[in-house]
């Protein structure tokens, strides 16, 4: 119970400090301690998603908390530590990963999914290049009607969907 208490309490106190130091260096102490809250979530929460066996109905009900907190919560960025709501931030954050997680337990054994994990590799090294492939393919290399538009990677980068 200690140990909760005290990676809850380096949760609150990163998110509070990070509202008045925004150096970069402390920047990057703030979204390792962000991260370690949700890596000790996931490790005191093992033995109950691994033994806990759910409904359908309950996959749906996360799913269902999960869009709302994000409706409600709006646009996160990790990067810059704008996490507008920490509560609805960390409850979209698990209930996410848990829909994610328990949809995968109810999944059969599915050929497609087999053969996208055992090449995930393969398709993370070469999905970019595809989606210029098509980009320059449909549109002609025009970038104004790209299908998927990422601006510079500065601290106001975004990923627009163009029409």
């Amino acid at each position: 119970m200690i140990k909760k208490l005290i990676f809850l309490a380096i949760f609150i106190l990163t998110y509070i400090l990070s509202k008045f130091n925004y150096n970069i260096i402390m920047l990057v102490f703030y979204r390792s301690f962000i991260g370690l809250i949700f890596f000790a979530s996931g490790n005191y929460l093992f033995n109950y998603i691994k033994n806990k066996k759910i409904k359908y109905s309950e996959i749906i009900f996360l799913l269902f908390i999960n869009v709302i907190t994000c409706f409600i919560n709006g646009r996160i960025e990790l990067w810059e530590l704008r996490l507008n709501n920490i509560i609805l931030y960390f409850i979209s954050s698990i209930t996410g990963t848990m829909f994610i997680i328990y949809t995968c337990k109810k999944i059969e054994k599915n050929k497609l999914l087999e053969y996208i994990g055992i090449n995930s590799l393969i398709i993370m090294c070469t999905h970019q290049i595809i989606i210029e492939l098509i980009n320059k393919r449909v549109y002609n290399g025009n970038t104004t009607h790209t299908i998927i538009y990422c601006s510079n990677f500065n601290r106001n980068s975004n990923i627009k969907i163009c029409k």
